[in-house]
């Protein structure tokens, strides 16, 4: 038996933030204001929920790029590292998964997210607009569970704009949710995607998608590949792929290539072949335009935002192995197609460019924030006289969050010494506004204070603990969490364990954290609190696996408390004594 992994750590911090949406779904939103405007540039913050090599993932980043060249200052932030497939310009945060993204989310003028669930945990900062950047995902072309799809429309109804990059996903979100939204193509970087200066040394033919998304239709991929190695053996197969392959790979399989690997592939391809069962605004079909190649794709709908069947480009029905086959046969075998499929689509590629699209979007951008009513006067004052800040610039930037946002009221993370070298980190509020709406709110701004914890809600079981008296404090916090609800448990749990270990008793802890901790694997202190009981009770634990966990939780700051510092208590202790690896 073992604590949860790394990936279940990052997984149950994805989830518990996600969690939070559904809870907060029907609230009323915030109203909002325009504050330190007009600026010299506009302040823009992407939220973006993955980072790995994809389309998707590109058009993010194409945006940041030309925004900042258009004199914006973007910033991505991400609970993933910084992609090292893409020559990014803009700044880039990591938010580790036990922190709310958009707690992170520094002043800004307008906030732009990726991906629905984030819309409302954005909106309701009230600090800056929310525009909804809608590519296209299962919820515009799938079956939505009914226990997820009155949680989907409140979150696309609470953005304050909506952009889509095609026209089907443009039409699906007026379908399904009565959502009318702003088109904003998706374009095309044609100094990286541009045709090959030679004559191609060999002929290939290339298919773009992972297994794992069933809607990229790489099913479909192998059977027509299949098919031309009966008819036509001498061309090779080239699969390129974001991620590793699920299933068998298929001729030359490339994972992840950089965009200048990629461009390469299309450029010396002889056909690319799009089998995706649906899509917004595919970007490779284009980019293979740009480079000169010849495009045959399933009809999956966002093609018909650029491809034109038998000019530009040959259709097939989706999932008709059969159709895409014999379109792929006919531009292998006939160079008078090939040719006119080329000039055609490179026609087309010209008239997406991103730097006339990038400048369409900053002037909507401007417009939705010039539009908002100015901020109401109010006054701004700390209130938590305890508090600590490391230098100006921290306090500077905890009055300009708090000036940015509605609340009459603003919470930080504030740690406090609670007991021996354990500090406790918990949601304080440390400044007032007079003049603000009803509420409190919140970022994630660390800062530290010296008063030992007085006030916390299980303050009766602290202080015996402190007492020396770890048996009664034990079984005080048991009945307490025995009374308590679930979500109080997980702060509870962490209090058990540590009344057993000071108890002498790291035998019956380590038992218990692996009990609590599968069900509250976003909460870093149960990996700090078991490793502890590990080495007490001298049993083997994975060390690697929980230091990982902890670095990419690095607090639980989803929860209402959370150990200070969780890593630096973990290297202490490895330090402090050996260590049985498991």
């Amino acid at each position: 038996m073992n604590l949860p992994g790394p990936q279940d750590a990052a997984d149950a911090g994805r989830a518990t933030e996600i969690s939070s949406v559904a809870a907060t779904a029907r609230e009323d939103l915030p109203p909002l204001y325009r504050t330190g405007w007009p600026a010299k540039s506009l302040r823009i913050v992407y939220l973006m929920s993955r980072t790995g090599a994809g389309g998707g993932a590109r058009v993010i980043l194409e945006h940041a790029n030309h925004l900042q060249r258009l004199g914006a200052r973007v910033t991505i932030l991400s609970h993933f590292a910084r992609p090292d497939w893409f020559d990014l310009e803009a700044d880039f945060l990591e938010v580790p998964f036990g922190h709310p993204l958009c707690l992170s989310v520094p002043p800004c003028d307008l906030i732009v997210a990726g991906n629905w669930e984030e819309i409302i945990p954005a909106r309701r900062l009230g600090i800056a607009p929310v525009v909804h950047l809608e590519q296209g995902d299962y919820h515009l072309y799938d079956e939505v569970p009914a226990e997820i799809r009155p949680l989907v429309e409140a979150s696309l109804a609470a953005a304050d704009w909506t952009i889509t990059v095609g026209e089907a996903a443009e039409n699906a979100l007026a379908e399904r949710y009565g959502v009318f939204a702003h088109r904003i193509s998706n374009a095309v970087d044609t100094a990286v995607f541009h045709p090959l200066s030679e004559t191609r040394a060999k002929r290939s033919v290339v298919f773009v998608g992972w297994d794992g998304s069933a809607f990229k239709g790489i099913d479909t991929a192998r059977r027509v590949a299949e098919g031309l190695a009966v008819s036509h053996p001498e061309v090779d197969i080239v699969w390129i792929t974001p991620s590793p392959p699920l299933g068998r790979k298929m001729g030359e399989t490339v994972v992840a290539p950089s965009q200048e690997a990629l461009a390469r592939y299309l450029r010396e391809a002889s056909v690319y072949v799009g089998t995706s069962r649906y899509e917004s605004f595919p970007l490779p079909p284009l980019e293979a335009m740009a480079s000169g190649t010849p495009v045959v794709s399933t009809d999956n709908g966002g093609i018909l935002t650029y491809g034109r069947d038998g000019e530009n480009c040959l259709l097939a029905p989706v999932g008709d192995v059969r159709a895409l086959l014999g379109a792929v046969r006919r531009v292998l075998d006939d160079p008078e197609l090939s040719e006119k499929l080329s000039r055609a689509g490179l026609e087309t590629a010209a008239s997406y460019d991103w730097s006339s699209i990038a400048t369409k979007l900053l002037e909507e951008f401007r417009t939705l924030v010039e539009h908002l009513p100015p901020a109401p006067p109010t006054t701004v004052e700390i209130v938590a006289d305890d508090i600590e800040f490391e230098n100006g610039k921290e306090r500077s930037l905890l009055f300009e969050l708090a000036k940015a946002s509605p609340y009459e009221a603003f919470a930080v993370p504030v740690s406090q010494p609670v007991h021996g070298e354990y500090r406790l980190v918990r949601w304080r509020v440390v400044v007032r506004k007079h003049g603000g709406c009803r509420g409190v709110g919140r970022a994630y701004l660390p800062l530290r204070s010296e008063l030992p914890v007085e006030d916390a809600t299980y303050q009766f079981g602290i202080d015996l603990l402190r007492e020396g008296l770890s048996d009664p404090a034990f079984s005080w916090f048991v009945g307490q969490c025995q009374q308590s609800p679930a979500a109080c448990q997980a702060v509870l749990g962490r209090w058990i364990l540590m009344s057993l270990i000071e108890a002498g008793r790291a035998e019956e802890a380590l038992d218990l954290a692996f009990t609590f901790a599968p069900a509250n694997a976003a909460h870093p202190d149960y990996y700090v609190l078991a490793l502890l009981a590990a080495l007490d009770a001298g049993r083997p634990i994975d060390v690697a696996g929980a230091l990982q966990a902890v670095h990419l939780l690095d607090s639980g700051a989803h929860f209402d408390e959370w150990l200070d510092r969780p890593g630096e208590l973990l290297a202490q202790l490895l330090a402090a004594e050996p260590v049985h690896l498991a």
